[in-house]
C-alpha cells in the first residue's frame, strides 16, 4: 500500500493531508462535548444553598446543584430526575427537577435545578439528598448518596408562652414592676428575624457570585487549550500542500 502511494502522482498530496489529520485529530479530540469522560470521579461541586447554611429566606424557590460532569444529556436524563428527594424536618416537599438541554446550553450541562413546589416553612430544616445513583452522560456514578442541609429564618421561640400573668396594672402576682429595665421580648425577637434575614440576603448574594465565578473558571478551564492553534495548522497544512504541489509539477 505505501509502495503505491509513493508511485502516484499524487503523493505529495496524499502526504500533506495525512500531515493534516495527524496534526488535527487531537485538538479536535480535546474539544470535548462536556459529557466528562475520564477516570475522574463523578462529584457534586457546589450548591446555590451551601451545606449548613442557616437562615435562608423563606421566599427562596430553588435549589441549583452543580456536578463535575455532564448529568442532563437526554440519555441520563429521566435516570438523574429520580435521583432527588427533600424533606423539612422528616416530612416529604414536594419539588420538580428542571434540567437544560445540553445542546443548547452547554455551559448548563452540570446543573439541576430543584424547584420547590410551596414556600418553605419558617425555622425549618430541610435536607436535599441526592442518590448514588445518578449517573454522567459518560456513564460515571455518583457512588455514594449526598445531602445538603440548611435551615430557613423564623421565630423558634415564643415569647408570649414564657410570660407570666399579670394584674391589672401590668405586673405579676408578688412581683415587682421592672417594666422600665425589662427589654420587650417580642421586639428583640423581631429585631433578631430582621438581623438573620438581612445577612441571609447577603450571605445567598455572596454565594451566587463566587458560584458565578466558579463556574466562569470551569467553564474557561474546560476548553482546549489548543482550539485557536486549529487555523493555524490548518493554514501551515495548506502553504505545505502547495509547496509540495508545486515542486511536484517542477520535477514532472
Amino acid at each position: 500500500m505505501t509502495g503505491k502511494i509513493f508511485r502516484s502522482r499524487n503523493w505529495p498530496i496524499i502526504v500533506a493531508l495525512m500531515l493534516v489529520v495527524f496534526l488535527a485529530a487531537p485538538l479536535v479530540a480535546a474539544d470535548g462535548d462536556g459529557s466528562g469522560g475520564g477516570d475522574d470521579p463523578l462529584a457534586l461541586e457546589s450548591s446555590s444553598i451551601p451545606d449548613g447554611t442557616a437562615g435562608v429566606d423563606i421566599s427562596t424557590d430553588q435549589i441549583t446543584l452543580t456536578f463535575s460532569k455532564n448529568v442532563v444529556n437526554m440519555t441520563v436524563k429521566e435516570n438523574n430526575a429520580a435521583c432527588f428527594t427533600i424533606t423539612a424536618d422528616g416530612a416529604a416537599v414536594p419539588f420538580t427537577v428542571e434540567m437544560a438541554d445540553d445542546q443548547l446550553y452547554r455551559e448548563l450541562r452540570r446543573d439541576i435545578v430543584l424547584r420547590f413546589g410551596a414556600e418553605l416553612k419558617p425555622a425549618a430544616t430541610y435536607t436535599v439528598t441526592v442518590s448514588s445513583d445518578l449517573m454522567s452522560k459518560s456513564g460515571v456514578y455518583l457512588g455514594k448518596e449526598v445531602t445538603v442541609k440548611f435551615t430557613t429564618a423564623g421565630n423558634i421561640m415564643t415569647a408570649a408562652d414564657d410570660k407570666p400573668a399579670v394584674d391589672s396594672g401590668g405586673k405579676a402576682a408578688g412581683e415587682e414592676d421592672h417594666s422600665q429595665i425589662t427589654p420587650d421580648l417580642e421586639q428583640e425577637a423581631e429585631v433578631i428575624t430582621d438581623q438573620e434575614a438581612s445577612d441571609t440576603e447577603e450571605s445567598v448574594i455572596s454565594t451566587e457570585r463566587e458560584t458565578a465565578g466558579e463556574t466562569s473558571e470551569d467553564e474557561n478551564a474546560s476548553e482546549p487549550a489548543g482550539e485557536n492553534n486549529i487555523p493555524i495548522i490548518l493554514g501551515i497544512a495548506a502553504v505545505i500542500i502547495v509547496a509540495a504541489y508545486v515542486l511536484f509539477r517542477k520535477k514532472a
